[in-house]
């Protein structure tokens, strides 16, 4: 079995049936935004057929005569969507470049190995990417043997209710080891979970995944509070 491929987000168009124009388009060519943005970040992506595009706006509620607007509002969804991966479609759990500085490293004690922790555009699920690092070679490398890390106890705001080792997103897939590219496994967990990496013959090595600063809610929050006991009468 190969690689997974890394996961990327499209939009998800209605279950309705396409519907046919009325009449032949006589306006200038549709162009999709993604196309657009797609062939500024790789100048062989090859465009959509304009008549596949346009069918695909039908499916998403057109008209022959609003086609020009459901185009513009797509469009400005693709503008969204690759600002937020900087000229690319974000993605989940891409690994970080070597010199990224926001990238936090656990030390693993006698060994040359660490543990690293990235965001790996998993902050809307207010989780991070995890995965071990050989800081000889300075490369990431797939779980070594007799390595695991494990929740403990209930701890964190994404306390994960489990007492097995946490599952690489690989062996979650079904992804047999020795089909894995070197470096290429990872695993996640929630913001503020506590974690034990766990080797035979040594100590528990206890980190914490860290908070994300979060903005004010845009609403106010009731706090639940005790009632007097009233006595009956």
């Amino acid at each position: 079995m190969s690689q997974l491929p890394t996961l990327t987000t499209f939009p998800v168009l209605p279950n309705v049936p396409l519907q046919q124009p009325r009449h032949r388009q006589t306006r200038g060519a549709l162009v999709s935004g993604y196309d657009v943005h797609m062939s500024r970040a790789h100048p062989g992506h090859k465009p959509m057929d304009p008549e596949i595009l346009k069918q695909m706006l039908f499916a998403m509620g057109a008209t022959e005569d609003t086609l020009g607007e459901v185009l513009e509002r797509n469009n400005q969804w693709w503008d969204r969507t690759f600002a937020k991966g900087n000229g690319t479609l974000p993605s989940l759990g891409k690994k970080p470049e070597l010199n990224d500085p926001a990238v936090l490293y656990v030390d693993i004690p006698g060994t040359d190995y660490s543990i690293r922790i990235w965001d790996g555009g998993m902050a809307s699920r207010r989780q991070y990417c995890i995965d071990y690092f050989d800081t000889r070679r300075n490369t990431p490398i797939n779980k070594p043997d007799g390595f695991d890390i494990y929740p403990v106890g209930m701890s964190g705001p994404g306390f994960l209710a489990f007492n097995g080792p946490l599952i690489s997103w690989e062996e979650a897939m079904r992804v047999e080891h020795q089909h894995l590219r070197p470096g290429a496994e990872k695993f996640s967990a929630p913001e503020g979970s506590h974690l034990a990496l766990r080797r035979h013959g040594h100590p528990d090595l206890v980190f914490e995944v860290p908070l994300r600063r979060t903005p004010a809610p845009a609403y106010q929050l009731v706090q639940p509070a005790p009632r007097p006991h009233v006595g009956r009468r």
